[in-house]
């Protein structure tokens, strides 16, 4: 049996090997600035739109999928049996048809989480959308069928949400597939009737980085028992885009903790302000280096951004007590941190789970992805973001999500977080040290 090391070595990962190369116009001007937050290896020519309202989200990923000319690859932790689910299911299998039909190849890969296929949050069936997909001619891997892992030393699920079209484009962000994420409403499970859908964010990527997200989506393919090509994917440049990106990740397999390291280090050299999205907030690191920063410049600007704590509960109150205890130690430092309950629609709130997750350093490094900031994002999990330098991409960033979310948004306050019974307290304690095994 061929190991996953010897189908790994016909491949060249170029994150970890090399700089793909550089488009035909040359690479983008270096900015030291921005470099010395951690974006040395970028690619310099993509193009990046965003996608933030479901239905914005859900056309989005089934235009990609219905104007790709050669090829769709999927990575993604949840795929629902649901509405949704089986809408992109069919939008992959339509696809398929047409291109046999016009006698052309077409190579659709998808490859879901074991995790995420058996206790995901829509309450639906979803290991049915494998065989769905297989009824198409998807060629279906589910990653980490045993769970558990030695190579890995624990559960490496796959969080990644990886949307790739032709090797030119990619949608990631915090959407996975289901009616939850890509529907205006959807049935909450328990038969608890619907609920508006959450507040989240897909955004497509066209250019050069592509090649190394799909280097990424092979890594893991190569893992799952799937067939890798034996040449790295080339860059195609985006003629009209000038965005600085470069992909980090969390891979436990290898070892490799890009994500974190990263994160932590643009927060080290942070000069004015940071703000921070997260739907879980609690690895003590990452609370560590905030705190850290904002002791050694006080008049550094933290702002961070949770989901309210009726909100949160959609995911379990394990999560809001976490985000609570870490708001604690935020707010004793001067750190500004809003609860997000959901968006303004005519003066009134309708209520959103907020699931998406970013970080902003100095106007200047946008962090993107699937990543949380719980201690499984940045030790555990296989998880992808990007870090995007380019002025009109943050300035749409703060026009779309960063500045009605903020405004929409309801001040904590101590006592608020304070002002709670003494078991809700203890809770608090307990999960933080459990944090990394949640």
């Amino acid at each position: 049996m061929t190991s996953i090391n010897d189908r790994l070595k016909a491949f060249t990962n170029p994150l970890t090997k090399k700089v793909p190369a550089p488009a035909p116009a040359g690479p983008a001007a270096p900015k030291p600035d921005v470099d010395k937050l951690v974006l040395s290896n970028a690619t310099g020519h993509n193009k990046i739109t965003f996608h933030v309202s479901p239905t914005e989200s859900d056309q989005a990923l089934l235009n990609l999928i219905k104007t790709a000319k050669k090829s769709v690859h999927i990575e993604t932790f949840i795929w629902h049996n649901d509405e949704a689910g089986r809408e992109v299911a069919k939008a992959l299998g339509d696809r398929i048809a047409a291109a046999k039909k016009a006698s052309q190849p077409f190579d659709a890969k998808v490859m879901i989480d074991s995790t995420g296929l058996s206790g995901g949050s829509g309450g639906s069936d979803d290991k049915g959308i494998v065989d769905l997909l297989k009824s198409y001619g998807v060629d279906v891997k589910v990653f980490n069928p045993n769970f558990l892992s030695t190579q890995a030393m624990g559960l490496p699920l796959t969080h990644r949400k990886l949307y790739i079209a032709d090797g030119e484009q990619f949608m990631t962000g915090g959407r996975n597939i289901g009616n939850e994420y890509l529907k205006e409403n959807y049935q909450v499970a328990g038969g608890k009737g619907q609920e508006p859908s959450w507040h989240d964010v897909l955004y497509t990527v066209k250019g050069d980085e592509t090649a190394r997200i799909e280097s990424q989506f092979y890594e893991n393919w190569a893992r799952a028992g799937g067939k890798v090509p034996k040449e790295a994917p080339k860059p195609v440049p985006a003629v009209d885009g000038k965005a600085r990106v470069q992909s980090v990740v969390t891979d436990p397999h290898s070892g490799e903790y890009e994500i974190r390291d990263s994160h932590f280090s643009a927060i080290r050299n942070a000069k004015t302000e940071i703000d921070l999205i997260y739907p879980y907030f609690s690895d003590d690191g990452l609370v560590g280096e905030i705190l850290k920063a904002k002791q050694a410049n006080p008049n550094l600007k933290v702002k961070v951004l949770m989901p309210a704590g009726k909100e949160a509960s959609h995911e379990g109150s394990i999560y809001s007590s976490l985000n609570m205890e870490t708001a604690a130690q935020l707010l004793k430092a001067g750190v500004e941190v809003r609860m997000y309950e959901g968006e303004k629609v005519n003066g009134k709130i309708v209520p959103r789970f907020s699931h998406f997750k970013g970080m902003l350093v100095d106007n200047k490094l946008l962090s993107l992805g699937g990543a949380n900031g719980d201690a499984r994002t940045y030790a555990s999990n296989h998880e992808l973001n990007t870090l995007i330098s380019d002025d009109s991409t943050i300035q749409d960033f703060h026009r779309q999500v960063l500045d009605p979310d903020w405004a929409a948004a309801k001040p904590l306050t101590m006592a608020e977080v304070e002002n709670v019974p003494f078991a809700e307290r203890m809770k608090r304690k307990a999960l933080e040290a459990l944090d990394p095994l949640l």
